[in-house]
This record gives structure tokens, sequence and C-alpha cells, in this order.
């Protein structure tokens, strides 16, 4: 599975191969990450991986983010927050719009919108609002910050480049798609206070 990733990274490969393999991954962690029978994944193998997973899904294209993006969210859904504390750490220190990497805050955004979607189908729990305390209390003020941050960008750069202006957009989309997420068991405290801003 690893050389599947690892393949992703040579970009001599041709993209339909990148597209095939990493295709292939998504279904292989689909049938085995969970999976207590067949094939098992090493406690070393499902590491790498999440220390690959992430950069990688910022590097590649649209097609290749896709897939790696229901890869993320079947091992998050497992494995986070519990078993992958350092995965929100890691994207909300890429939140700095002021880099002007739209490409990058695009794949953090959609990489964390694969992760937190899923909150839109539990049920309201004491483990449920306990992770979601945590995920609150490590990128509210941030994504606070970065929204505001884009939509004064979005403000600045109307009229000018439609490329840029297409990506903004769809960073502002997943920043809806996101706050939406975690409103979605209850309201907290830092947005009902913050309300203007969105």
């Amino acid at each position: 599975s690893l050389l599947l990733l690892q393949i992703q990274l040579n970009h001599q490969v041709p993209l339909s191969i990148r597209v095939s393999a990493i295709v292939f991954f998504k279904n292989f962690v689909k049938e085995n990450w969970a999976n207590e029978i067949g094939i098992k994944i090493s406690p070393a193998d499902r590491q790498q991986i999440k220390d690959v997973i992430v950069n990688l899904m910022l590097e590649v294209p649209p097609q290749i983010q896709k897939q790696l993006a229901a890869a993320l969210t079947i091992i998050s859904t497992h494995d986070f927050p519990g078993q992958w504390p350092g995965l929100l750490p890691s994207l909300v220190e890429r939140f700095n719009y002021r880099t002007g990497n739209w490409r990058q805050i695009h794949g953090v955004l959609h990489t964390l919108h694969s992760v937190l979607r899923r909150y839109r189908r539990e049920f309201k729990s004491t483990n449920v609002i306990q992770e979601l305390k945590y995920i609150l209390e490590t990128m509210q003020a941030p994504f606070l910050e970065l929204f505001n941050g884009v939509m004064a960008t979005i403000e600045q750069a109307a009229g000018g480049d439609i490329e840029v202006m297409k990506v903004l957009f769809q960073i502002a989309n997943l920043l809806l798609k996101i706050f939406y997420s975690l409103n979605f068991i209850d309201l907290p405290e830092f947005f009902e206070d913050n309300m203007a801003a969105f």
C-alpha cells in the first residue's frame, strides 16, 4: 500500500497510472483498514500511511486528491482523534493565508473537510462532544482568522485573475462546509460569539 502512495510522488509516471494506483489504494484502505479478517495492515504501515497521506494530499492534482480524500476519510473515521492526534495540529499549522499559496490551503481544507464531515452523521453523545471540543479548541481561532483572511482577499481580488478567484471561491466553499460540520450537532460558544464574521 505504501508503494501505491510513493508512485504519486513520481511525476514521470503517467497521470492515468497514478490515478489507477490511488483508486486501488483507496479500495485497499476501504476493505482492510478496519477489517480484522483478510489482509492486515501492520501498525508500522498504518503509521507510515498516516505520516505520508496529508502531505501527499497537498501536492497532487485534483483527480488524485479526490481519491486520497476518500481514503483519508476512511482512515480518520477509525483513527481520528484517538489514534491520530497529530492530524489536526499538522493541518492547522498550514492555515497561513498570507503566503498566498492557495493550492496548499485548498488541499488543507479539502483534507479537513474529509475528516470533519462525518460529524454531520453522528448523534450527540458524550464521546462526540468531547471530540468536537478537542477539535474546536485546536482550530477555532486559526479557522476564524483564515476565514476572515480569505474573505478579505476575495474582496481585494475582485475582478482580477479568474483562476485565482475560482480557487478562492472553492476555498470559501470548503470553509463554509467545515463550519457547517462543526456546528451540525450544536452551535459552539466560540462561533456564537463570532457569528458576525460568518
